[in-house]
């Protein structure tokens, strides 16, 4: 049986006093910090009803450690590779141009990010590294509605095409 507790409202209630936390000043992502995990998968989850392609998929996500920073990525040939395939895919596609930064006014910055691509079998396929603007330091109304990433569906593709040789169909008749 469900019963609702009686609540005691104060009459006056007490205004919370002003925050001086310099914290609070913070971007959210910065106050907050890192998490840690200390609780294991294999504590909690049984590899025993899984096929044995599943199982040896499972077994490679563990054979290749992902860095956690720069150095540890230099160091490992293939995450190099990586990164430098990466950097040579921005250069080529002209994804970015140089220009001088507004007085006042930092640059958002960058990270990579790292992951390993498996085969169905659950072989390793290619080490791939992303260049990834860190959005969450953007400040809104200020460089917030800066970012732009065109993307074409195939939806509007078949649109325009189809209209296209309407068009041409009229033109023609």
């Amino acid at each position: 049986m469900y019963t609702r507790r009686t609540q005691h409202t104060d009459s006056h209630p007490q205004p919370a006093p002003p925050s001086t936390d310099p914290s609070l000043d913070l971007p959210i992502a910065l106050r907050k910090g890192k998490r840690q995990c200390s609780h294991l998968i294999s504590s909690f989850a049984s590899y025993e009803h899984l096929s044995p392609s599943l199982r040896c998929f499972i077994a490679s996500l563990d054979s290749v450690s992902v860095p956690n920073n720069l150095p540890e990525a230099l160091a490992h040939p293939g995450w190099r590779t990586a990164m430098e395939e990466e950097m040579m895919a921005l250069d080529n596609n002209g994804t970015w141009d140089l220009v001088h930064l507004p007085a006042n006014k930092e640059a958002i910055g960058c990270k990579l990010v790292f992951v390993v691509k498996v085969n169905p079998d659950g072989s390793v396929a290619r080490l791939k590294a992303r260049l990834v603007a860190k959005g969450y330091t953007q400040t809104y109304g200020v460089d917030y509605s800066d970012t732009f990433s065109p993307v074409t569906k195939l939806a509007s593709v078949r649109l325009f095409i189809s209209l296209l040789l309407l068009m041409i169909d009229l033109c023609t008749s």
